[in-house]
């Protein structure tokens, strides 16, 4: 009996039908099998009782797929595993290591270089957890189900409010994407032989939310030396490529959009992130001091009466040291008048002493005001100069920060091929740019290898 493709239905389960089969053409229109009544009926119910035996077979078989994921879910709140989790290190690895160790010898009497199997593992760690006391025990299960409970709300979480759009989630994925996108575009290039590109583009939050783009090519062409497409035309690729996407992606974003995209924790420590080292105010103790020494008088007998006034504070400080300063006046008078004043009487060089005198503890009383006035507005300046120098030792600690992140994140780039470029909301690539970029890319093809 010859069985065409269109009467398969009349063979029993155990039944093969005769090789070889018809040439199937996917362009033929169906023949129709010329049944009668009896027979469409039969096909009809062979047909139906075959679609349902296969949806059970399907049925089954995701049934025992989720059984194997939900057992898997259900260890999270399993005291043993969270016990396993907590404490393998430190209590159950080193036993796990001397126990394989006494029993892991070969018939032989050689030594069984293979680590220890996970039912291995597992049987101490139950050991030991059976061990432990009841209270500790419970306190354990406890913890395991609250992070059951915790890890639940999460995922139903995540699932209700889908991908994150904060900036700080956004920058992992960013920073993931060439080790996430490299594996696929190498798979579709080798089961393709396609050569090509992927090119994405928007804010960047870790430059403050600027338009950049992300690129990775797969394939290099028959050069002697071998070059992926960016690099081909690097001028090209800047201008007519990744300039071409920039100026697109200008319009597709707006400003609050881009600052909104940007990671705050750059903000506060923009202005510390521009200084140089010639920007820090070293000198500035010395220039304070000189300026308060300038301030001074030149004699040595003033500055002691200026300290001693600074130390106590008070009224009676005050006046002791007028009365110092007084008494310093009128022996100083009293030189220079036996040195020019001539021999008159000696109630006129008396009252004339008594005038410098006064003058004198005068213009101490006027410096002593000046004096605090000074003080004050000095020690107003060095609390703004060391309010400064502590932002700019934080903006070079950022600076120092940032620069690492962003060689690490080079180095990650380079290896799956990637080039960021950066440019501002609508501002083009210039030339120089573009240059400067291009041999960013050469440098990162000579120390990367070949996808």
């Amino acid at each position: 009996m010859s069985i065409t493709r269109a009467s398969l239905w009349r063979l029993a389960d155990h039944e093969e039908p005769e090789l070889p089969l018809p040439v199937y053409d996917p362009f033929a229109p169906p023949v129709p099998e010329p049944l009668d009544e009896n027979e469409r009926a039969l096909k009809h119910d062979a047909i139906k009782s075959l679609n349902e035996r296969i949806r059970r077979w399907l049925k089954y078989r995701v049934r025992s797929l989720r059984n194997g994921l939900t057992s898997q879910a259900a260890m999270r709140d399993n005291p043993f595993s969270q016990f396993m989790h907590e404490s393998y290190g430190t209590v159950i690895a080193p036993v796990v290591a001397e126990r394989w160790k006494e029993q892991s010898i070969n018939a032989d009497g050689s030594a069984n270089t293979k680590k220890p199997n996970a039912p291995f593992r597992c049987a101490v760690a139950r050991e030991l957890f059976a061990a432990l006391p009841q209270e500790e025990q419970d306190e354990i299960s406890a913890r395991a189900k609250e992070e059951a409970k915790q890890a639940k709300l999460d995922y139903a979480q995540g699932m209700k409010e889908g991908p994150s759009k904060s900036p700080e989630a956004r920058q992992r994925c960013i920073d993931g994407f060439g080790r996430f996108i490299a594996p696929i575009m190498k798979g579709l290039h080798d089961y393709t032989g396609l050569k090509g590109y992927i090119l994405l583009g928007g804010p960047i939050p870790r430059y403050a939310g600027e338009i950049g783009t992300v690129h990775l090519s797969v394939g290099s062409n028959l050069a002697s030396v071998p070059t992926p497409f960016p690099g081909w035309d690097k001028q090209r690729w800047n201008r007519d490529v990744v300039g071409y996407l920039k100026e697109y992606l200008a319009t597709a974003f707006s400003a609050e959009e881009c600052s909104e995209a940007a990671l705050p924790s750059t903000e506060p420590l923009k202005a510390g992130l521009f200084t140089f080292d010639s920007d820090v105010p070293e000198s500035d103790s010395d220039s304070d001091s000189s300026s308060s020494s300038s301030s001074s008088s030149s004699d040595d007998e003033e500055e002691e009466s200026e300290e001693s006034e600074e130390e106590d504070g008070g009224k009676k400080g005050k006046e002791k040291a007028k009365k110092r300063n007084e008494k310093k006046e009128k022996a100083k008078g009293k030189g220079k008048a036996k040195a020019t004043a001539p021999t008159t009487g000696v109630k006129k060089r008396k009252r004339a002493v008594e005038e410098e005198a006064g003058g004198a503890a005068k213009k101490g009383k006027n410096t002593g005001g000046d004096d605090n006035s000074n003080r004050e507005e000095d020690e107003a300046e060095a609390a703004r100069r060391a309010d400064k120098a502590a932002r700019i030792e934080e903006g070079r600690r950022y600076a120092q920060e940032r620069n690492a992140n962003m060689a690490r994140n080079d180095a990650l780039l380079s290896a799956s091929r990637l080039a960021i470029g950066i440019v501002p909301v609508g501002k083009k690539a210039t030339g120089g740019e573009a240059g400067k970029e291009s041999a960013r890319c050469r440098r990162r093809r000579r120390a990367s290898p070949q996808i």
